[in-house]
């Protein structure tokens, strides 16, 4: 399990991608380019914390396919919090 990486958030045609990697900015242009709306400080559970908020997109009905979601940044970052909290065991 992948630790101390940054979770990103890009957008790119009204879509989000929520991924994580050791190195975001190289990621970006790996998946096509999009724009980077966020990016997380280094996280030790970063793939367990990266799944969560997943599931927690999915279950409110935003996920479109693999790590592309139909949210808002809000949502997003919302979903990325929560895990975190979840994943810290609060």
């Amino acid at each position: 399990m992948r630790t101390n990486a940054k979770i990103y958030v890009i957008e790119r045609d009204g879509r989000l991608k929520v991924g994580h990697s050791g190195r975001p900015h190289a990621r970006l242009k790996e998946v096509g380019g999009g724009v980077m709306l966020h990016l997380t400080d280094t996280l030790a559970e970063v793939e367990l914390i990266e799944r969560t908020a997943h599931r927690l997109l999915a279950m409110a009905g935003k996920h479109v396919n693999g790590e592309w979601f139909a949210a808002s940044l809000v949502e997003a970052l919302d979903a990325i919090e929560r895990a975190k909290r979840i994943v810290a065991g609060e």
